[in-house]
């Protein structure tokens, strides 16, 4: 086979695995939807074997998050707290790191965390604890 056909070759296999892969998960099930009682612009957080959809919205004078498991059922639906004990976090400033969020701790994109109201000091003791190890290394 010549080096072009090769190429061609291989550049079609690139592609058939880029159109198939967004539809796959690593378990090979695919992704569940979004639940139909999140919202559109909630924010998909992958973790482990499950996911979590987290919408944030500023209201009246605090931040208020949703937190759905895959399949709809809700975990959160209360005021999360800045955990640097800030004021409130602007509307346009609420945009979700899904990347490092989870059902107990919603990380922005500008590094600000937000914890829920219920069990605040818990949460924030555990981040606490988190950076003094990191500190310490």
């Amino acid at each position: 086979m010549s080096r072009t056909a090769q190429t061609r070759c291989t550049l079609a296999l690139i592609a058939f695995v880029l159109v198939l892969l967004p539809g796959c998960s690593l378990s090979g099930d695919p992704l569940p939807p979004r639940p139909p009682n999140a919202s559109m612009d909630a924010v998909r957080i992958p973790g482990g074997n499950t996911q979590w959809w987290i919408k944030c919205a500023y209201t009246e004078t605090v931040d208020a998050c949703q937190v759905f498991k895959a399949r709809g059922d809700v975990l959160a639906d209360e005021v999360f707290r800045p955990y640097d004990g800030g004021p409130p976090v602007a509307a346009i400033e609420l945009r979700i790191d899904p990347t490092r969020s989870n059902p107990t701790k919603v990380r922005l994109e500008n590094g600000r965390v937000l914890l829920p109201s219920t069990n605040f000091d818990g949460f924030k003791q555990l981040l606490d604890e988190k950076h003094r190890r990191q500190r310490e290394r």
